[in-house]
């Protein structure tokens, strides 16, 4: 298990522990592997601009007339069957805490 000596100043000033540089080297070898060529990557934006719509406030319209804003959160909460096991949070309550 070794990780390319290129990476290896890189690796030691990033706070990986050194046990998971050889998982850090794959995780980014195999995102190379499957990056998307340019064509992919406009056809991609392209029905993104056509197909997706951001809420903000209630308030949704086509993603490709919203201003473009930084960031974001994605977030599950399962509920499922734990109703009849305990008071449940409300999904407001994760929201804020987001």
């Amino acid at each position: 298990k070794k990780t390319p000596d290129l990476f290896q100043p890189l690796l030691r000033c990033s706070g990986v522990p050194p046990e998971k540089y050889f998982y850090w080297w794959r995780a980014q070898s195999a995102a190379y592997l499957v990056r998307f060529n340019e064509k992919t990557r406009s056809a991609l934006d392209a029905m993104r601009q056509e197909l997706l719509v951001e809420s903000n406030a209630g308030q949704v319209k086509p993603l490709s007339t919203a201003v473009p804003q930084g960031g974001g959160v994605a977030m599950l909460v399962r509920r499922g069957d734990k109703k009849g096991e305990m008071q449940l949070e409300s999904v407001d309550s994760y929201v804020d805490a987001a």
